[in-house]
């Protein structure tokens, strides 16, 4: 390695997460930790407000790392009174293999936007500016 390359941390591609870890103990004391980082293409922890982008959305990972308005528009299924009418700011990390538009958000932001017993819904979003 030349100068500092061997240390810097490099980000993965966008279909993939990166998983680092570390451990250390000591002998006199027989005590010994771990810990683990999990990124994805942003390289860094994005919290909880987070979505998935199916592939026509995901437009090739234009979209990771940007930031999105959503709201729940309607309920696909006969539950009534699932919109809240509220609207969530989350942040696209990853893509949905697969599926050409789909939105899979995390638990924490659809609970905001609907009844957490929905499970498909149609939204309303756009880019944040």
């Amino acid at each position: 390695f030349r100068g500092n390359d061997c240390l810097k941390w490099k980000k993965p591609d966008h279909r993939t997460i990166k998983i680092n870890c570390d451990a250390s103990w000591t002998s006199e004391s027989r005590w010994a930790a771990i810990a683990a980082v999990v990124r994805d293409c942003i390289g860094k922890d994005q919290g909880k407000m987070i979505v998935a982008f199916g592939d026509a959305l995901w437009d090739n990972g234009t979209v990771c790392g940007k930031m999105f308005t959503m709201t729940c528009t309607r309920h696909r299924n006969p539950i009534p009174h699932q919109c809240t009418g509220k609207t969530v700011t989350i942040k696209i990390v990853d893509q949905c293999l697969g599926f050409p538009s789909t939105i899979d958000l995390s638990r924490e932001a659809f609970a905001i936007i609907t009844n957490p017993v929905a499970s498909i819904i149609n939204v309303d979003y756009k880019q944040y500016a």
